[in-house]
């Protein structure tokens, strides 16, 4: 009974549909979507949607845009309303002709202000021009009444492409005298459409560029220029040169650094300005080519290059040697020296000034380490007062330098932080270890520690006769052994020349005669396991608990230190027993070096297997910085690069 009630009810609802659409009385649709142009209507639009110029003040305040349409039987006479600009802009009508599919609009701006950026928007309406289907019926002009004055005939350097130099016209527009215009930069080359200008601005302290507020002057703002120049591997691609900011991959750090003036006229005027940027290829060759030299150099009207010295140019002379902390990698390395640039007496007689100017340029005087963690591979930086930054000239970038280590089969380079601190006693260095940025700015990052190079001293305090017990079959007594004690620390003393020519460092403290030997490279690198070092047992297990059963001491009578020492590699523990040094101490202070035949000969790591011992839970151990355990036998915890393999 229901189906039957729903299907009568469908029935009439068909048939009532049925006969109204068969009415010779429907009036015409008039809601939303309906045709809302007349007939034989214009279709009128804009070619173009926007347009800006920045013109001269003396020249006539007069611009023509062009309108088209698409039904061209009949002359019209097209209005154009204005949406914006009404109080400074006057607008003109279309008229077209019979048969015309275009016509010109006149627009006159002579009330815009000079120096101030004027916007006029207007539409085409008009059911006898448009429908509400119609595109391009909006147009948005933008005009500055701007005067530009010439500075004169400077000259223009391409750095990189072409490396020549040439003369051009500089500009300095006069209601801002910050913007400049390079006329032709690139008129030698034979190319079409290349730039007619390229337009600089100089920034101040305190501006703002891609959302960061600049912390002192002189950063140049540019945007792009046409070169001209066709690549030959690429016919019919122009080469663009742009300024890095155009590349949202790239760090505003590009073009905030490289792109600056580099010189002043003895006025006070900008004498030189320096450009680094990306030379691109538009169309079907497409990529881009970074460089961070100079690309373009601009000297002004009546500059006088001095020149500047180059990194090449210092020589290197020694500041200290002293140990080298890796917080990192929690190893210390003795012996580690530091080089200061000073100028070449000569270049700098030929050229007074220049290397001064090379401080003034690059934000400080250049340093560098020698080989902090891998033969080989230094570590350069500037430092200002008692402040260290990253060394970028314009020959070399030391941002990301390579430490000769390897994480995870990346190269591993470190990035010099700026809140590092220069002292001529220590330097301590905020690193990043990361590998380089890609494209993209992303990177592996390694984690961040301060590394830092002291310039410790030593005085021996007597000779000593060191008993090794763990890695060899019997007690091994070795003698004379220089002891000696840290001349800016009472509780630090070494051992030199000990295990394979590394030095053993450990701390006393003479009030309790209680000592500690912190983890340290042994000397010894086996080619089956690596690197092995050694501690005491306590810093081992990282249990200081472990002081109780395992002591560390000095015992006065006999003139004997007492260490409980654990031999390592990444893979285990080799062993750990009491060893001893007998000191003969220096009356005096005087080296009194005895003459020793090292009996290490007979140690070979090849025999010795890795313990598994029921007192000692083989931590989980990474030579490198580490967790302490609060509780015996705790995992030590994971290492923050991984192991590192030097290269």
């Amino acid at each position: 009974m229901k189906l039957n009630k729903i299907f009568t009810i469908a029935t009439l609802a068909a048939s009532a549909l049925f006969a109204t659409s068969c009415s010779d009385d429907v009036p015409e649709y008039a809601g939303p979507g309906s045709w809302d142009a007349n007939a034989n209507y214009a279709d009128v639009y804009f070619p173009v949607t926007s347009k800006t110029d920045m013109v001269d003040p003396t020249a006539d305040p007069i611009t023509t845009i062009q309108v088209a349409r698409r039904n061209v039987k009949n002359a019209a006479t097209v209005p154009v309303k204005v949406v914006e600009g009404a109080d400074v802009f006057t607008v003109s009508n279309a008229e077209f002709a019979a048969g015309d599919t275009t016509a010109t609009i006149t627009i006159d701006y002579s009330k815009a202000e000079i120096g101030k950026a004027c916007k006029l928007v207007m539409t085409l309406e008009g059911a006898d021009y448009v429908s509400s289907y119609s595109t391009n019926t909006a147009y948005t002009y933008t005009v500055t009444r701007v005067k530009w004055n010439s500075l004169g005939e400077g000259v223009f350097t391409d750095a990189y492409y072409f490396e020549e130099s040439w003369p051009v016209e500089i500009l300095q527009r006069d209601d801002d005298k910050s913007y400049y215009r390079i006329v032709d930069p690139y008129y030698p080359t034979e190319g079409e459409g290349r730039s007619e200008y390229l337009e600089l601005h100089v920034m101040k302290k305190g501006d703002q560029i891609a959302g960061i507020t600049l912390s002192d002057a002189g950063i140049v703002d540019w945007y792009r220029v046409n070169t001209g120049y066709i690549n030959s591997n690429y016919p019919g691609d122009p080469v663009w040169l742009l300024n890095a900011k155009n590349f949202s991959s790239l760090t505003t750090y590009d073009y905030i650094s490289y792109n600056r003036v580099t010189g002043y006229n003895e006025d006070g005027t900008i004498g030189q300005i320096t450009l680094s940027g990306y030379y691109y290829l538009f169309g079907q060759g497409g990529g881009w080519n970074a460089t961070t030299i100079p690309a373009m150099i601009i000297n002004f009207p009546g500059f006088v290059e001095e020149y500047t010295a180059s990194l090449d140019d210092f020589e290197w002379e020694p500041v200290f040697t002293g140990e080298y902390t890796s917080t990192q990698l929690g190893t210390k390395k003795d012996g580690v020296a530091l080089y200061m640039g000073v100028p070449n007496d000569s270049i700098e007689q030929a050229n007074p000034g220049c290397f001064e100017r090379y401080v003034a340029k690059n934000g400080g005087t250049p340093y560098v380490i020698e080989s902090p963690y891998t033969n080989g591979y230094d570590l350069y930086f500037l430092v200002k007062n008692s402040n260290i930054s990253p060394l970028v000239d314009s020959e070399y970038d030391f941002t990301y330098q390579y430490t000769g280590m390897n994480a995870l089969n990346q190269k591993v380079y470190a990035n010099i932080l700026a809140s590092s601190k220069f002292s001529e006693s220590e330097i301590n260095l905020d690193i990043q270890f990361q590998t380089k940025p890609n494209k993209a700015g992303e990177f592996t990052d390694y984690g961040t520690a301060t590394e830092t190079l002291a310039n410790i001293t030593w005085s021996q305090v007597g000779t000593g006769t060191y008993t090794y017990t763990v890695m060899f079959e019997e007690p091994t007594p070795d003698p004379g052994y220089v002891v000696s004690k840290r001349d800016d620390k009472d509780d630090t003393f070494k051992v030199s020349d000990w295990f394979y020519g590394a030095d053993l460092t450990f701390t006393w403290d003479q009030k309790t005669n209680l000592c500690t030997v912190p983890e340290q490279f042994s000397g010894y690198v086996s080619g089956q396991y690596g690197e092995c070092y050694v501690s005491d047992l306590a810093y081992y297990t990282g249990d200081d608990s472990y002081y109780e059963d395992y002591p560390c001491y000095y015992d006065a009578e006999t003139s004997t230190f007492h260490f409980n020492v654990a031999y390592f590699v990444s893979a285990g523990l080799f062993g750990y027993d009491e060893e001893t040094l007998e000191v003969e101490w220096n009356a005096d202070g005087s080296a009194r070096v005895k003459s020793r035949a090292s009996k290490k000969s007979t140690f070979n790591l090849a025999n010795v297997k890795l313990v598994k011992d029921k007192k000692i839970k083989k931590a989980n151990h990474f030579v490198g910085k580490r967790a302490k355990a609060d509780k015996r036998g705790r995992s030590l915890g994971t290492p923050q690069m991984g192991n590192l393999v030097a290269e």
